[in-house]
């Protein structure tokens, strides 16, 4: 049976994403509980997709052992990357969060 020490100890699968315009890939973890609730209370407070996207790629893009590779700060890092930069890792981090329907 788990316990409270597994729960503590527990590390998040990532996944990994190709990124073909950086000839390279990341890693996103899913969203925690917190993060999820956090982005619903903003969207309840009027906060728009952009807004949401950056909060998901800020949190969730990581390297393979599942640490952030950007910081909270970095919001004009990812504000200036292609879309389909944000709309690939967000897909990526909705999909490992079980979030939507997951792709073939």
């Amino acid at each position: 049976m788990i316990d409270r020490k597994s729960f503590l100890g527990f590390k998040p699968k990532t996944m990994k994403v190709e990124i073909p315009e950086f000839e390279d890939y990341v890693y996103v973890t899913s969203l925690t509980t917190r993060e999820l609730q956090e982005a619903e209370a903003a969207r309840a407070e009027g906060a728009d997709s952009a807004e949401l996207l950056y909060k998901q790629v800020l949190c969730c893009v990581c390297n393979e052992d599942g640490q952030p590779i950007f910081q909270k700060t970095d919001r004009e890092i990812v504000e200036n990357l292609p879309f389909a930069v944000v709309k690939r890792l967000s897909e990526a981090v909705n999909e490992i969060s079980g979030l939507g329907e997951p792709k073939n």
